[in-house]
């Protein structure tokens, strides 16, 4: 199902009901500029793109997260190491784009 919706996505054939594009979107700014998911700046990102006032309905278990330490306020890079291995992955990832 995930290979069918990109492909959908690439397209322009998605659902416009659905905020899974504007998701993988967010996914795919972080991974590339940062090589990891922050995921409290994530879903931040995620949710003013579309819609903000959805956010106050996950903020108790936002800030039971953080209470607890799972939830990280710091977005942290990789290595310059690791930052040039995975634009390596997703390089070779983009250029077996569409190959079956």
């Amino acid at each position: 199902m995930h290979a069918l919706e990109s492909l959908a996505i690439r397209e322009g054939m998605s659902n416009k009901q659905t905020s899974t594009p504007t998701m993988y979107k967010s996914f795919n700014h972080f991974v590339s500029s940062r090589g990891r998911l922050p995921e409290l700046w994530f879903m931040t990102r995620f949710y003013l793109l579309t819609n903000p006032l959805r956010a106050f309905r996950s903020l108790p278990v936002a800030l039971s997260l953080l209470k607890h330490g799972r939830l990280s306020i710091r977005a942290r890079k990789l290595t310059p190491g690791g930052t040039s291995q995975l634009k390596a992955i997703l390089d070779k990832a983009k250029s077996l784009e569409g190959v079956a």
